[in-house]
């Protein structure tokens, strides 16, 4: 028989020393290669088009058009200097909450429960999708973890939220699906915490 945990969703609060623990080990050395680009200004050319580094921005017909060159890091970097307000206003923001608020509507009249819920889902699920992402795919994961690392550089928005918002899903996905981990079953409960 298994044991089974109710919980709704994840925090993420391991999740951060995961990663600079484990995963982007070279910030300072990234840093120190990029630090050019720490220092230069976006410039606005106009109301529709901005340039930073080597990368422009133009919006036509209110979409974002950008044009980026560079190796992926100082894409990245491009993309979150020219786009900071967007991105700070957009989706990844608002998902790296969803999941520790659904643990809080459910069991927020249980804030010690909650917390452990949070602090035991993180550890089985986001940690671990990480880790089996950088031993599956590692140059992939090492390039893509850079690349969140660049724009979180270029826009002040932690590496923490920007891996949570494209973690949640997934996260939310498998709790959903009763997914078993370490042969425990989890499972979601219903929104109203029955």
């Amino acid at each position: 028989m298994h044991r089974i945990i109710i919980a709704v969703a994840v925090s993420f609060q391991f999740t951060a020393q995961a990663v600079s623990e484990d995963f982007i080990r070279n910030k300072a050395e990234l840093r120190r290669r990029y630090e050019t680009l720490y220092s230069q200004p976006v410039l606005e050319i106009s109301a529709t088009e901005r340039i930073f580094h080597r990368g422009r921005l133009v919006k036509r017909d209110g979409i974002n058009v950008l044009e980026l060159h560079g190796d992926a890091f100082e894409m990245a970097f491009q993309h979150g200097k020219l786009l900071k307000n967007e991105i700070a206003d957009g989706a990844a923001i608002d998902a790296s909450k969803m999941v520790e608020r659904a643990i809080d509507v459910t069991y927020g009249h249980r804030p010690v429960f909650a917390k452990l819920a949070k602090n035991r889902i993180d550890k089985k699920f986001t940690t671990a999708l990480l880790r089996n992402a950088v031993r599956d795919y590692p140059k992939l994961s090492q390039s893509v973890l850079e690349g969140i690392f660049a724009i979180s550089e270029s826009t002040g928005i932690s590496t923490t939220t920007l891996l949570d918002g494209a973690l949640n899903p997934s996260v939310m996905m498998m709790l959903a699906n009763g997914a078993r981990v370490n042969g425990e079953r989890l499972r979601m409960s219903p929104a109203n915490g029955c």
